[in-house]
């Protein structure tokens, strides 16, 4: 950028502002380096879909999403809510004990017996 300072040295106006001026130089030069260096694309059907947080796919997420959702259907309204509670609401036991006015223990049992039956219903998946 100097080097293009001394060479434009005649077209500065001492009446106008120097830094205005330098910035305006090294505006061109900047634009000047981006339009030699032009960008890479690649076409979209090259790229594979971003993964998700856990690194598979997040087509991969909804298809299993959709398998859990069908499996908790199956289970018990009781051992169903629990689960729900506790997974997705994001209560601990007590909470749920608490919110469904049943004993601690009923809770345990209920989530319990809802993921061993979960564990039964759905397909394990390849490693």
């Amino acid at each position: 950028m100097f080097a293009e300072v001394w060479r434009c040295r005649h077209r500065f106006d001492p009446g106008r502002s120097l830094p205005a001026w330098l910035i305006g130089i090294a505006h061109n030069r900047a634009v000047d380096h981006l339009r030699v260096h032009t960008l890479q694309t690649v076409p979209l059907d090259v790229v594979a879909d971003p993964a998700g947080v856990d690194g598979r796919n997040h087509g991969d997420g909804l298809a299993e999403r959709d398998e859990v959702q069908r499996a908790l259907a199956e289970l018990p309204a009781p051992q169903r809510q629990a689960i729900e509670l506790a997974y997705y609401g994001e209560l601990t036991q007590r909470e749920i004990a608490e919110k469904l006015r049943v004993p601690l223990g009923t809770v345990k049992a209920r989530t319990a017996r809802g993921l061993r039956r979960l564990s039964d219903i759905l397909t394990p998946v390849a490693a």
